[in-house]
């Protein structure tokens, strides 16, 4: 359970040139965002990171506002280079977002 001090938000990235930590976008701080985009209503399991995200319900509303919260908070700017598999679940998006890679 990783608890923040108030005010704190997930995903927050540490300014400068190169990757963001990968504590900053740990699958345990993307649950927080995706619980807050979608108001509460798809929540991801904190056991299962590598649970795809189709299975917990998330629609294309869900997606477009958590990949903007993603975007917002952590800095990453979405392209048309983002392969498919980075988005399957938490685990495979934090990937994605620390080191590029998602496998």
């Amino acid at each position: 359970d990783e608890r923040r001090p108030a005010g704190a938000h997930a995903c927050r990235p540490v300014r400068g040139a190169g990757p963001v930590s990968p504590g900053a976008v740990s699958p345990a701080a993307l649950a927080e965002l995706l619980a807050e985009a979608t108001g509460g209503t798809v929540v991801a399991p904190a056991d299962d990171p590598e649970r795809p995200l189709r299975e917990l319900g998330l629609d294309s509303g869900g997606w477009v506002s958590f990949l903007a919260l993603v975007t917002a908070r952590c800095g990453h700017e979405w392209d048309d280079g983002t392969p498919p598999e980075a988005l399957v679940s938490l685990a495979s998006l934090s990937r994605f977002l620390t080191d590029g890679s998602d496998d």
